[in-house]
C-alpha cells in the first residue's frame, strides 16, 4: 500500500491512461531518473 497526497492517486491514474500505462508503470517512469541521478551523485567506493 502506498499512502499519497490528497489529489495524487487520480492524477497519477489519468496520466497513466493518457501515457498509455498502468498506475505502477507511470509510478516507476517518474522515479526512475530521480533514483539512477542519486546513484550517480553517490561517491565510489
Amino acid at each position: 500500500m502506498l499512502r499519497l497526497p490528497d489529489g495524487w492517486r487520480d492524477q497519477l491514474k489519468k496520466e497513466a491512461q493518457q501515457n498509455g500505462r498502468s498506475m505502477n508503470a507511470e509510478i516507476v517512469q517518474r522515479l526512475r531518473p530521480t533514483l539512477e541521478a542519486a546513484d550517480a551523485r553517490r561517491p565510489q567506493s
